[in-house]
């Protein structure tokens, strides 16, 4: 971590953690619409759904942009946005995977 620090210094970065470059690479790859399950296996989550869970509000805006992009690709009526649950509880066991690595 002590090198991580000194490279973060040197960069002019100080405030940044190894936490904190997983998130920016996690959201960068899915406003990039790289499929979910990539992003998941990439960052070494078992399931979607904790990527969905720990991301939700990034995979919620990607879904979004991705309905936008069908409705005026095929000329549908203004679109009204997705009916997406403000907050999703967790499933039973899906917390397990969750640490400082989330």
């Amino acid at each position: 971590m002590d090198q991580f620090k000194a490279a973060a210094q040197k960069a002019g970065t100080p405030g940044y953690t190894p936490k904190s470059f997983r998130r920016f690479f996690v959201s960068e790859a899915i406003h990039a619409d790289i499929p979910l399950f990539e992003v998941a296996a990439w960052v070494g989550h078992r399931t979607t759904r904790t990527t969905e869970l720990v991301y939700g509000h990034l995979v919620r805006r990607a879904m979004d942009r991705g309905a936008r992009a069908m409705q005026n690709r095929l000329e549908l009526r203004p679109y009204k946005g997705l009916i997406v649950p403000p907050s999703v509880a967790p499933l039973e066991g899906d917390t397990e995977e969750w640490g400082e690595d989330a």
